[in-house]
């Protein structure tokens, strides 16, 4: 990666970071609507199947550890890509969608959601490689992998699934240990409010 376009994603994941958008989110944190009729706001049957192999593909189940689709965090992206994002960055979004599903069709001639797990992670790993290439035309706004995987595990890690089954929750931690190697404290830790 050029060092101009290293810059460009870091000051474009500032942005965001930084955007009411995120801080929107952050306050309402993520809890989606788990309902068994539920229907997608935003987007359609295909781009749903398509952000919902992604979310899977970035945060897997591995064993009894949750992954992000037993976290509903597919459902969060459309409801905050919904409730959260104009309607320019609303488009936007779903043009970047609509992009991973025609570059996925080029090299394999199926939907991500169609492939085996090898080359669905073949496609993520090349994407995360060289993400300025899977930008819809004409974009520079820095909807690309980086932007898209901090936006699915900010949104595991804060649900509940992924704040006390994943990360170590305890409401009220014990003595503060500084300076202690990380096997001595156990995995990372989670406090609710």
């Amino acid at each position: 990666m050029k060092r101009r376009s290293a810059i460009k994603l870091s000051l474009g994941s500032i942005g965001l970071c930084l955007s009411g958008v995120t801080f929107s989110t952050l306050i309402s944190s993520c809890n989606a609507d788990n309902e068994e009729g539920w229907t997608p706001k935003v987007f359609n049957k295909n781009q749903m199947r398509t952000v919902k192999a992604l979310v899977d593909i970035i945060i897997p189940r591995t064993g009894d550890v949750p992954g992000a689709v037993d976290a509903l965090v597919h459902r969060y992206v459309d409801e905050a890509v919904s409730d959260y994002f104009s309607e320019e960055e609303r488009t936007k979004f779903i043009q970047f969608v609509d992009q991973i599903d025609v570059n996925v069709k080029e090299g394999f001639s199926k939907p991500i959601y169609k492939l085996d797990a090898e080359k669905q992670n073949a496609f993520v790993q090349e994407w995360a490689d060289s993400s300025d290439d899977y930008q819809p035309s004409g974009s520079d706004d820095g909807h690309s992998f980086l932007i898209f995987r901090d936006f699915v595990t900010h949104a595991f890690f804060t649900s509940e699934v992924g704040s006390t089954e994943v990360l170590n929750y305890d409401p009220v931690p014990g003595e503060y240990l500084p300076c202690t190697d990380l096997p001595e404290n156990g995995a990372s830790w989670s406090i609710r409010n």
